[in-house]
């Protein structure tokens, strides 16, 4: 990712909701689908989506150039969760690379610049973590709980941070420049953490060290990393999508082979067990064949 914050995941924008990815129809091919496109003059508080999140209450929470913004299958609401100072309410709005997840208790957390902020739906709390707190970091890009709880923060050009109870703990990856920026973390089946970095390295936490985790064939920047119902590591890069095993590349696919583009950002697998890629320019659904072959579906070009 050369961008120096959080992909645009659509650009228009259109909008296809986890939950109704879940449901779709396997057998159906995916243009045979209507989709309904919002954009600012239908209250989109801006067109760019950087992230998103649903919660337990059926919002689904944007993050976009214009702030926060919430969506009730109905209208948009943006939705203001810090108290800025008066000097940030005179500036003219800049982009906000706010990350969007959700943790296992239905938290909402809100990563943004020099803050860490949860929501409450329950409640409709927020609750706002900075420097005073123990933050260091500058900008996060990534996040992600593991079983243990902990949630674990990647910065950009940075170092990472685990929170938990309140309490920030820092970690360097190393001391190499290729393996500061954490593009996106994931934890296995057997509870291993991964951490892919900017450059096509990927990394494993084990007794607070970070040992390399060299996946032969890998040879573009990571993305997004995705372990699915198999157990088959998925590998979202700058320059097409790799499929590992026993960390060895098994098979590379690029635009030629049916990608909308090579750009993979996001990476979900529905209860069919068909992946769905988000791309720069598109999304593609990936049908895994019982012959072991793969049939490519494009929309959203």
């Amino acid at each position: 990712m050369c961008y120096s914050g959080k992909k645009i995941l659509i650009i228009g924008t259109i909008l296809l909701f986890f939950n109704q990815v879940l449901a779709l129809d396997p057998t159906q091919s995916i243009d045979q689908y209507v989709l309904q496109k919002w954009k600012n003059v239908e209250g989109l508080p801006g067109n760019n989506i950087f992230s998103m999140a649903q919660t337990a209450d059926g919002y689904m929470w944007f993050s976009t150039f214009m702030g926060l913004a919430r969506f009730d299958g109905i209208k948009f609401s943006t939705i203001q969760y810090r108290n800025l100072k008066k000097k940030e309410t005179k500036r003219k709005p800049s982009i906000l690379l706010d990350v969007l997840y959700v943790d296992k208790t239905g938290k909402l957390w809100i990563g943004g610049i020099g803050h860490l902020t949860s929501y409450r739906y329950k409640t409709g709390q927020f609750t706002t973590f900075n420097k005073e707190h123990g933050l260091t970091g500058k900008r996060i890009y990534t996040m992600k709980e593991d079983m243990r709880g902990n949630l674990w923060l990647g910065f950009i050009g940075s170092h990472l941070e685990r929170f938990i109870n309140g309490q920030f703990s820092c970690f360097k990856i190393s001391n190499h420049q290729d393996s500061k920026w954490v593009t996106s973390i994931l934890e296995d089946r057997n509870g291993n953490l991964l951490f892919g970095t900017y450059k096509n390295k990927v990394f494993k936490f084990q007794h607070r060290n970070f040992l390399m985790y060299k996946i032969e064939g890998l040879e573009n920047n990571v993305q997004v990393l995705y372990e699915d119902r198999d157990g088959i590591l998925w590998i979202g890069t700058n320059n097409g999508l790799y499929r590992a095993e026993n960390k060895k590349v098994i098979t590379f696919f690029k635009v030629q082979d049916g990608l909308s583009n090579n750009d993979v950002i996001d990476i979900l697998e529905d209860c069919d067990g068909n992946l769905w890629l988000g791309t720069l320019k598109g999304l593609t659904r990936v049908q895994k064949k019982t012959s072991g072959d793969f049939v490519f579906e494009t929309l959203l070009e």
